[in-house]
C-alpha cells in the first residue's frame, strides 16, 4: 500500500474527483459534474456529451514479429500520421471524441527512454479537424490477459524483476502478440507504469501549451475490461489453482493495479477524468461469474472517477436500464463499447442519450489487418464491428446512424444536462422503430404528440422556456395546448445558444417536421 500513496497524495484531499480543483488551476480539462439530478462530464467549464466513436490505433499499426510475422499479402502496417483519415471521418461524421488505444511500449520502448511521437501526432490531428481525443492505456490488463505487444519488452522479458502469474501461454499472433498473465500489483511493475504515466500527462501539458492551448484531451481509460481477470480468465488459466488464490485476492491485485495507473495519471499536470469499462456487466451490481466483485468496488478506487459498461447488445431496453443502473453515486453513466455493426445503432444511440447517458462506438472503421487475418484464419467471429466499411464506405445503416449522431450533436451541450424529466426518445420503444407511428410523449409537463409514416425516430426536450425537437424523417407534432399561432425557427445551439435559422408558423396545433433539423417553439 505504500507505493499507492506515491501516486494517489496529491488527489487523496479532493476526495472522489467531484471536488472541483483550484478555481484558477490553469491545468484543469474535465470533471464530472451534477446538475438537475444528471451526473456529466463538463469540459472545460461546459457540459459534455460522449459521443464516441473507437479507432484501433494498436490494429492500423501492430504487425506480428519474428516468426510470426504476418502473411504475404496482408495490409501493411501505417505509420502514425497515416491515421489522419480514420479521425479526419469521424469528426465529419459528427463524433464528438475519438477513443485512439496507447500502448506502454509505444511510450517506453525502452526503459526510461520515451518516446511521444504517436500521442503528439494523434493530438494533432485531433486539433487540426476539431474533434476531442480519449486515450486509451492498453498496458498490464488487457481484457484480463497481459500482452506483449503492449507492454515494453523490459519488462515482458524480465520475470524475475515483473513475475508472471503464468510464463506467455499462447500467441495471440495478429492482434496483440503473446500472452499471459503479469502480477499487476507487483512493487517495480506499478512503479513503472505509475511513472510513464505521470510522463505522458506532463508532456500533455507542456504539448498543449505549445500547441495553441486547445485542450484535445479529455480523458484517459485505464486498462481494458480488466474485469475479465476474475470473470473467465481465472478459470480458462487456471490462475487461482496454479498460484493459491481466491478470487477476491485476484480483483485485490487487478483494483490495485487499477488504482495505481489511474492516481498516476492525476498526478500528472495536464487533469483529465480517467475511466474503466467493464464487460457485459449490464449493471453496477457483483458479477455472476465473481462473487463479491462489482463494478462499484472500481468506482470507488481514487484513481478510477467513471465507469462505463461494454454490454455488446442491440436490445435498447438493455441499453436504458444499463444507464439508470450506472446512474450510480457521482458516476457518468455511459456505454464505454458497443458494436458499430449492429443495424440499430442508431436506436441504441438515442436510447442511451435520451436516458442519460454517453455512448461510445465499438469500433468506427475495423483495421483491414483485422478482417484479413480473421478471413484468412477461417474464423466465425464477427471481427468487422464498425459502423463504416474498413475502405471508409458506408455500409447499410451508416448514414442513419450518422444522422441521429448529428442530429443530437446539435444540442449536444444541452441534452447533456437536461432533467430526464424534460427529454424523450422518440419512436425508440422498441429494438428499431416502427415505420408507422404514433405516441404522445410527456416532457416538463407538457403533453406533445408525435407520428411518422417512414420510422423516423429523434428526440424532444424542453429548458422551460422552449421547446426542442429533431428527428430523422419527415414528421408530425402535434403540441396540444400551446398557442397555435407560435413560430418554429430551424437551427443548433452554439454553446448553449441556440441560432435560429428559418422561421415557420404551428398551424392548427401541428407542425410537419423536416428531416435531420432541429427546431424550437418559444413557450408563452
Amino acid at each position: 500500500m505504500a507505493l499507492l500513496l506515491l501516486f494517489c497524495s496529491s488527489c487523496a484531499d479532493k476526495g472522489k474527483n467531484n471536488e472541483p480543483p483550484e478555481e484558477n488551476d490553469p491545468e484543469y480539462v474535465t470533471r464530472i459534474q451534477t446538475k438537475n439530478g444528471r451526473n456529466y462530464i463538463e469540459y472545460l467549464g461546459e457540459p459534455f456529451l460522449l459521443l464516441g466513436g473507437q479507432i484501433r490505433v494498436d490494429g492500423l499499426m501492430n504487425r506480428g514479429e519474428g516468426e510470426h510475422a504476418p502473411v504475404a499479402g496482408a495490409p501493411a502496417a501505417l505509420k502514425v500520421e497515416e491515421i489522419e483519415p480514420y479521425i479526419r471521418r469521424a469528426a465529419e461524421f459528427g463524433l464528438t471524441a475519438v477513443e485512439l488505444p496507447i500502448d506502454w511500449r509505444d511510450i517506453e520502448p525502452e526503459k526510461d527512454k520515451y518516446d511521444f511521437t504517436m500521442p503528439d501526432t494523434l493530438l494533432s490531428l485531433c486539433n487540426k479537424y476539431g474533434i476531442k481525443a480519449e486515450f486509451l492505456w492498453f498496458s498490464t490488463n488487457m481484457c484480463g490477459d497481459s500482452h506483449s505487444f503492449h507492454i515494453p519488452d523490459y519488462i515482458w522479458e524480465n520475470e524475475a524483476d515483473y513475475p508472471k502469474l503464468d510464463s506467455a501461454y499462447d500467441y495471440f499472433s495478429w492482434m496483440y502478440g503473446y500472452m499471459g498473465h503479469l502480477k499487476l500489483d507487483s512493487p517495480l511493475l506499478m512503479e513503472r507504469e505509475g511513472k510513464v504515466l505521470t510522463a505522458l500527462m506532463n508532456h500533455v501539458y507542456e504539448w498543449n501549451e505549445e500547441n495553441g492551448k486547445k485542450y484535445p484531451l479529455i480523458s484517459v481509460q485505464i486498462h481494458n475490461e480488466p474485469d475479465g481477470l476474475v470473470r473467465w480468465r481465472s478459470t480458462q488459466a487456471e490462475l487461482l489453482e496454479r498460484n493459491g488464490m481466491t478470487i477476491k485476492e485476484l480483483w485485490q491485485m487487478t483494483l490495485n493495479a487499477l488504482d495505481n495507473a489511474g492516481n498516476a495519471v492525476k498526478n500528472g499536470k495536464y487533469k483529465v477524468i480517467t475511466r474503466c469499462n467493464m464487460t457485459v456487466s449490464f449493471s453496477m451490481n457483483e458479477f455472476a461469474e465473481a462473487p463479491g466483485c462489482s463494478p462499484k468496488d472500481v468506482y470507488a478506487l481514487s484513481g478510477i472517477d467513471i465507469v462505463g459498461d461494454d454490454p455488446y447488445t442491440t436490445s435498447a431496453s438493455a441499453v436504458s436500464e444499463l444507464i439508470a443502473s450506472y446512474n450510480y453515486e457521482k458516476n457518468y453513466p455511459h456505454i464505454a463499447e458497443n458494436m458499430g455493426n449492429y443495424a440499430n445503432t442508431a436506436s441504441l444511440i438515442l436510447s442511451c442519450v435520451t436516458s442519460g447517458g454517453g455512448y461510445a462506438i465499438y469500433d468506427f472503421i475495423t483495421p483491414q489487418y483485422f478482417n484479413y487475418m480473421n478471413d484468412l484464419n477461417g474464423s466465425t467471429y464477427q471481427m468487422d464491428q464498425g459502423v463504416l466499411n474498413d475502405d471508409f464506405t458506408p455500409k447499410a445503416h451508416s448514414s442513419d446512424v450518422e444522422n441521429i449522431v448529428k442530429g443530437i450533436g446539435y444540442a449536444s451541450k444541452i441534452l447533456a444536462s437536461v432533467p430526464l424529466e424534460n427529454m424523450s426518445g422518440l419512436n425508440v420503444e422498441k429494438d428499431s422503430p416502427v415505420t408507422v407511428f404514433e405516441k404522445d410523449y410527456e416532457i416538463g409537463g407538457l403533453k406533445i404528440g408525435f407520428s411518422t409514416q417512414n420510422a423516423a425516430k429523434g428526440y424532444i426536450f424542453t429548458d422551460g422556456s422552449a421547446v426542442y425537437f429533431f428527428a430523422d424523417g419527415e414528421s408530425v407534432f402535434d403540441f396540444y395546448e400551446l398557442d397555435t399561432s407560435l413560430a418554429v425557427y430551424d437551427g443548433k445551439f452554439v454553446g448553449s445558444v441556440f441560432t435560429e435559422n428559418g422561421k415557420n408558423y404551428i398551424a392548427d396545433g401541428k407542425f410537419t417536421a423536416e428531416k435531420n433539423k432541429l427546431y424550437k417553439v418559444e413557450l408563452r
